[in-house]
């Protein structure tokens, strides 16, 4: 069976538009480092074993985003809307574009491993839906085996509702789902600590 097709949701590396919650804790600065440390990690671990596409906002920040990850990758701009509708579009293009099955993955967990992504992708043949819970109330991971918009839609993004809503609408879809571990999202200096602890080294570190 091909490998899902991993979708990177990114946002440009630009000081005061990342990590706002946790640059309340300890600066835009130090939360742009954060970011960029984690996205590195995530990139680095999965990129060369999983076919991917990055979707960056905003749109026209692609030579920015060239040159934080390098050139030859396939970017897409995300477009005007909210993140649901940001990441509604890009799973529909990527099925467009031949993907048999995706991975969609923000740049706020970075323990996110290369064996959570095989479990995951292992699960998606037997589950129309695959979704890892965030500490708050989110999700880090959500994989599909075709597109499904209404999953994305009515969403209030950023609050503690996000993934119980978005389980109650797979039930309403009648969609198969199986529910990985809980993780944490980085948002703020407790999570940042942990996070610094688990990937063995300090990564608000600004350049």
């Amino acid at each position: 069976m091909p490998k899902p097709r991993l979708l990177f949701i990114l946002k440009a590396p630009i000081v005061g538009r990342v990590k706002t919650r946790l640059a309340e804790d300890i600066g835009e600065v130090r939360a742009l480092a954060a970011y960029r440390s984690m996205v590195e990690h995530l990139f680095d671990n999965l990129a060369s074993c999983w076919p991917f596409e990055i979707h960056f906002t905003p749109a026209e920040d692609e030579d920015l985003m060239h040159s934080w990850l390098g050139p030859d990758h396939p970017y897409f701009p995300q477009p005007e809307g909210d993140l649901g509708h940001r990441m509604a579009r890009a799973t529909a293009g990527a099925f467009r574009r031949g993907a048999s099955s995706v991975i969609l993955l923000g740049g706020d967990c970075p323990y996110v491993t290369p064996q959570l992504i095989e479990k995951t992708a292992r699960e998606l043949e037997n589950h129309e839906v695959v979704i890892g819970p965030a500490v708050d109330g989110g999700y880090y991971l959500l994989g599909l085996n075709r597109p499904h918009a209404r999953l994305f839609e009515d969403i209030a993004w950023s609050t503690e509702t996000v993934f119980p809503v978005t389980l109650e609408r797979v039930k309403e879809e009648g969609l198969t789902v199986k529910i990985l571990p809980t993780l944490e999202d980085v948002d703020d200096l407790q999570s940042l600590t942990r996070a610094e602890a688990y990937m063995g080294k300090p990564i608000a570190v600004a350049e």
